[in-house]
């Protein structure tokens, strides 16, 4: 029997495609992955810093939809899209503090 539901922990960096202001930032992510064949579907919660000077780092709802490219041995590369939503309070809207990234992740 395939396993069909894993629980993921991640750490890693984004990288703006546009210049000033945005800049680099951090996160982390605790997420179960339902699959289906090579394709899977993420969800959990997550940290990020912040990504601009006036906003606010902080917890967040995490969402991922993602496919995986190659499995070696006990090793699986795949690529990923993921909404990032943040854990609504007065200082951290969700239109001011939401993200939007395409991701490659490899886990060993």
């Amino acid at each position: 029997v395939e396993d069909k539901l894993d629980a993921i922990f991640t750490l890693g960096g984004g990288v703006p495609i546009k210049g000033e202001p945005w800049k680099s930032f951090f996160m982390g992510n605790a997420l179960l992955n339902v699959h289906a064949g090579p394709a899977y579907v993420a969800g959990g919660l997550g940290f990020s810093t912040k990504e601009r000077e006036l906003r606010k780092g902080g917890i967040d709802l995490v969402g991922q939809l993602g496919f995986n490219l190659f499995e070696h041995n006990n090793s699986t590369g795949s690529i990923f899209g993921e909404l990032r939503a943040p854990v609504i309070t007065e200082d951290r809207s969700f239109e001011h503090h939401h993200k939007l990234l395409l991701g490659f992740r490899y886990i060993f």
